[in-house]
C-alpha cells in the first residue's frame, strides 16, 4: 500500500498549519499576559535597582531611645526619625564648653604677650611709622 506523494504532502501542510496555530495562540496568549500582568512590573536578577532611594546619615551618635517611623514610611526633610540619650549629648556639650573656656584664656594670655613684644620692638626700630603700631 503505496502512498501518492500529493496525500503525502497535504497531510504535511496540515501538520504545519497545525503547529503554526498552536505558536500564534500562544504567542497572542503571552502577548495578552504580558499587556495585562508584566508590562509595568519590575525584575532584577542581579539586585541593583534605580529609584529614589536616598542614603541617611546621623549628625550625631548615640543610643537611639525612641524610633518615630517605620520602614517604607515616606518622610520629609527636617522630620525627626529617631530620638538619641540625652546625657551622652549633655556630657560632650559638657566637654565642649570646658575646652572652649581653656582656649578662650589661651587666646586672653596671648594677646599681652602680643603687646609688650610690639612695645619692646618699637624702640629698637625708630624708622618705623606711627600707624605701624599695634
Amino acid at each position: 500500500m503505496k502512498t501518492h506523494p500529493k496525500t503525502i504532502r497535504t497531510r504535511r501542510n496540515r501538520y504545519l498549519l497545525l503547529v503554526m496555530l498552536v505558536l500564534i495562540v500562544g504567542a497572542l496568549t503571552y502577548a495578552g499576559y504580558w499587556w495585562h500582568y508584566c508590562r509595568f512590573r519590575v525584575v532584577s536578577h542581579n539586585a541593583f535597582i534605580t529609584g529614589n532611594l536616598i542614603p541617611v546619615e546621623a549628625d550625631a551618635t548615640g543610643i537611639v531611645t525612641q524610633v518615630l517611623v517605620e520602614e517604607s514610611q515616606y518622610v520629609n526633610k527636617g522630620d525627626l526619625l529617631v530620638r538619641l540619650d540625652a546625657h551622652r549629648a549633655q556630657t560632650a556639650l559638657g566637654q565642649s564648653r570646658g575646652e572652649l573656656g581653656q582656649v578662650v584664656r589661651e587666646i586672653g594670655a596671648v594677646f599681652p604677650r602680643t603687646g609688650k613684644c610690639v612695645k619692646n620692638l618699637m624702640p629698637a626700630r625708630p624708622g618705623l611709622p606711627a600707624c605701624a603700631t599695634m
